[in-house]
């Protein structure tokens, strides 16, 4: 019986060590996360503070300088060449952006069938290939490029729309067929 409770005591008192050490890792890396932050406060209030001592001894050796030049308000021409710069970098920034942006919509190409959705490049049985996500057309790239050359020169004299299929019995052969004009062509993928 005393082997019993002891094994038991035993594994309780295992327990509150292995508690009382994970504990004392816990508390460890917290006073070393305190101390860090701690330390990145001082580094930036010293940071402040010296900036600040700088600043006036600049004032302090170049305000006569500045005066001759006619400039009489330092701080206020210092924050107007920041607002500046920010405004400038924000410019560039917005420019950046609609140039992507713009990239991309160049990028991307309408589906030929049904105008609705974007081709995306995928892969059919190993080929890549441009897929519509929203009628299942697919062709290659050389071909979709001839289908769209195709399409452009249809347009100068039919207002007609082309509808696209792969032709019965195949999975490389588009057909072409306009609703108006009687238009009927294959391209091969």
């Amino acid at each position: 019986m005393k082997s019993a409770r002891r094994s038991l005591k035993d594994t309780s008192d295992n327990k509150r060590r292995w508690r009382d050490k994970f504990k004392e890792q816990c508390n460890d890396r917290m006073k070393m996360a305190r101390q860090e932050q701690i330390s990145k406060l001082r580094e930036n209030q010293w940071m402040t503070k010296v900036l600040q001592q700088e600043w006036i001894q600049f004032k302090m050796d170049n305000e006569e300088a500045m005066r001759k030049e006619g400039i009489d308000d330092m701080d206020s021409l210092i924050e107007q060449s920041m607002l500046d710069d920010e405004a400038e970098m924000y410019l560039r920034q917005e420019e950046e952006g609609l140039d992507q942006a713009l990239e991309e919509l160049y990028q991307t190409v309408a589906c030929v069938n049904c105008q609705k959705a974007a081709l995306t490049s995928s892969q059919i049985k190993g080929v890549p290939v441009l897929a519509c996500p929203q009628c299942g057309f697919y062709a290659t790239e050389t071909c979709l490029s001839t289908i769209l050359n195709a399409s452009h020169g249809h347009a100068t004299y039919c207002h007609g729309l082309i509808s696209y299929s792969l032709e019965p019995g195949t999975d490389d052969t588009i057909i072409a067929a306009c609703n108006i004009c009687d238009l009927w062509d294959m391209f091969n993928m």
